[in-house]
């Protein structure tokens, strides 16, 4: 019987182990499908991430060029800004001029008139007092028993 339990034993042993090895088989195939669809998983995921940094780039692109024509804009700006602080510091140098030679011409225009203003008057006086002694010459000339007697 040793024989036969050392036969048995062995075709028990020989059943055990091709079990295991179908076992081990399976788990194996299992372990390989599951790696196939982690892999075609992490693929998927690659080529999105690959696609989500493509469209990233093109994004920091077109910033980039906005930030350019951004600051481009804003140098125009501060030149255009510099040029108009420039006219209105001449165009305040131009008012302050005029100003005062407004205020020398109003000063000459007040004085010269004063002095045309006295002078006429002057003139009017001695014109009245011209025609009046002309006047009196005259009369004084033709009629001698008349006496005329001018108003001073």
């Amino acid at each position: 019987m040793s024989t036969q339990q050392s036969i048995s034993r062995s075709s028990n042993l020989v059943k055990k182990v091709e079990k295991e090895i179908l076992m081990e088989a399976n788990n194996e195939e299992k372990s390989l499908k599951n790696s196939i669809g982690d892999l075609a998983q992490i693929e998927k995921a690659e080529n999105k991430a690959e696609k989500a940094v493509v469209k990233a780039d093109i994004k920091l692109e077109k910033a980039e060029k906005k930030e350019q024509s951004s600051l481009k804009d804003l140098y125009r700006a501060e030149h255009n800004h510099g040029i108009a602080l420039v006219d209105v510091q001449k165009a305040q140098q131009e008012l302050e001029t005029s100003t005062r030679n407004y205020e020398k011409l109003r000063e000459k225009l007040e004085k010269k008139a004063t002095r045309v203003e006295e002078a006429m008057k002057a003139h009017d006086d001695h014109t009245v007092s011209l025609a009046c002694s002309v006047y009196a010459r005259y009369y004084n000339r033709f009629r001698p028993c008349r006496k005329f007697a001018m108003p001073s």
